[in-house]
């Protein structure tokens, strides 16, 4: 009204009969319309759903939270919002209401609090963290499956420890992605996640990359020198496991070796005593290795690996 009335008093201020006293009093009152056309203009909050009950701890927060943004958006006074929950409950919800005790006037808290005790699982938060704890990423390709399924769980408890769901997330993840999450320190769970993902991809593709073995390690046509080393176990480049496995596996070559990269030496001639030590612990009399007996041997008498005699070498030469 007061705009209005400032329009009027304006526009009695104006020569209309003039050009510029005309385009004012066309700007003041296009002003005036479209102050009116927004202050008709408001948002109008959805009505929530209907609540039949159900024990759902999920469901029960959601329909809690629909009634009160309903509420506020269509400023009912606060004393009122118990009455206009009370008024989307039907079934077993609307049979709980009459048993409880509780009456449309009750305050908005005391009706939320019994509310939620009645339609809300009890051991809820428990069952979610056990199974929080218990979630595992089971490979680098189920990052996405791991990290949706702990966000659905982690969004559903009330007020959760960050420090909790950051610590439960990380020693979820597979060795590989987890070590670099702890080094990386994320202060957040939510941050946890997106370095879990950054490092997730790429270890995804150094695996599947382009490069391939050949490009990680020199060819054995092209080394001589590399003629005794085993080849790679098959595996993905980069790959921690597989990379053990080729260590190990040339640590064994070298001990099943039965010739040293050195040269050869005669054997010094046997005395009684070290006879006597070789037959003791089941060693060649003609090569000095133990297990088999000089009958059976199959060297030449010229040997680096030969148990080391306890005295020292007389003149004659070792038996056959």
């Amino acid at each position: 009204m007061a705009n209005i009335d400032q329009v009027i008093a304006g526009l009695q201020q104006l020569n209309l009969k003039t050009e510029a006293g005309q385009n004012s009093a066309r700007e003041q009152l296009q002003t005036l319309f479209n102050n009116a056309s927004r202050s008709q203009v408001t948002y109008k909050a959805p009505r929530p759903q209907v609540f039949t009950g159900g024990r759902n701890a999920l469901a029960t927060r959601d329909w809690l939270e629909t009634i009160e943004c309903y509420c506020k958006r269509s400023n009912l006074p606060f004393s009122d919002w118990t009455e206009a929950a009370v008024d989307h409950l039907r079934g077993t919800a609307r049979t709980w209401f009459r048993l409880s005790g509780l009456e449309a006037t009750t305050d908005w808290d005391t009706f939320k609090t019994e509310f939620t005790k009645e339609f809300k699982p009890s051991d809820h938060e428990q069952a979610i963290i056990r199974e929080l704890r218990d979630l595992r990423q089971t490979s680098l390709k189920d990052i996405d499956a791991y990290i949706n399924r702990f966000r659905d769980l982690a969004l559903q408890l009330d007020e959760p420890s960050d420090k909790m769901l950051r610590e439960y997330f990380v020693q979820g993840l597979v060795t590989e992605t987890q070590l670099q999450v702890q080094l990386a320190n994320p202060s957040t769970w939510q941050e946890a996640i997106s370095v879990a993902e950054r490092i997730n991809s790429v270890f995804t593709s150094v695996r599947h990359g382009h490069k391939t073995k050949a490009e990680f390690l020199p060819s054995r046509t092209s080394n001589p020198s590399s003629k005794t080393e085993p080849d790679l176990p098959p595996g993905e480049p980069m790959d921690v496991d597989h990379f053990s496995t080729f260590l190990a596996s040339l640590v064994n070559s070298f001990q099943r070796k039965k010739t040293p990269y050195t040269s050869r030496r005669p054997l010094p001639k046997l005395t009684p005593s070290d006879r006597a030590h070789l037959r003791r612990i089941g060693a060649c009399f003609r090569c000095r290795e133990i297990g088999h007996m000089a009958d059976k041997c199959r060297g030449t008498g010229q040997s680096v690996n030969a148990v080391e005699t306890p005295t020292e070498s007389g003149n004659d030469q070792g038996e056959a």
